[in-house]
């Protein structure tokens, strides 16, 4: 049960953090500044601030720095690669190669401590065997880490199959 909410909590965190970044405000900081002037209140740096969506003032950035220390970390050979099966699966507008590993990284991390922390901190799992719980916790480890490349390799299926049938 506790894994099951783990898996969900996991897959609504991936979904959240696509759609989050997917949906990018067209709306300029003209028109914010137009807008919170039309209240006739005074405005702040602040309140300009945050007038933007959340997603834009905190996780956005945080995905570009860490996009950019990964793309310094990782070889070029595996970034060629990545932007390859990107352009492959025809997202090369919508994610960068480092990306990639950033997300693979990221979710790796979440399902990793969310298990950890069920099964050893919580005491959630402490009628489960210990190899039992550490078996868990490795296949949750390895699907985070894999579930991004497996997602982009259906996307290059879906992409060739459509590229048949127009054929």
């Amino acid at each position: 049960m506790a894994l099951a909410i783990i898996g969900l909590a996991g897959v609504v965190l991936v979904v959240v953090l696509v759609l989050t970044l997917r949906k990018r405000s067209t709306q300029s900081l003209e028109d914010r500044l137009n807008e919170l002037a039309a209240l006739g209140e005074p405005i702040s740096l602040e309140d300009i601030e945050l007038s933007q969506p959340f997603a834009e003032r905190v996780l956005i950035p945080l995905m570009q720095s860490a996009t950019n220390f990964a793309q310094k970390i990782t070889p070029q050979h595996q970034l060629e690669e990545a932007r390859r099966q990107i352009a492959l699966a025809g997202m090369t507008n919508k994610m960068q190669p480092a990306q990639l590993y950033v997300a693979r990284m990221g979710l790796t991390v979440v399902i990793f401590a969310l298990l950890f922390f069920t099964f050893f901190i919580s005491g959630g799992g402490s009628d489960t065997p210990l190899m039992q719980r550490l078996l868990i916790l490795a296949a949750g480890t390895g699907f985070g880490y894999y579930a991004p490349v497996g997602l982009l390799s259906s996307k290059i299926r879906q992409r060739q199959e459509e590229v048949e049938k127009g054929l």
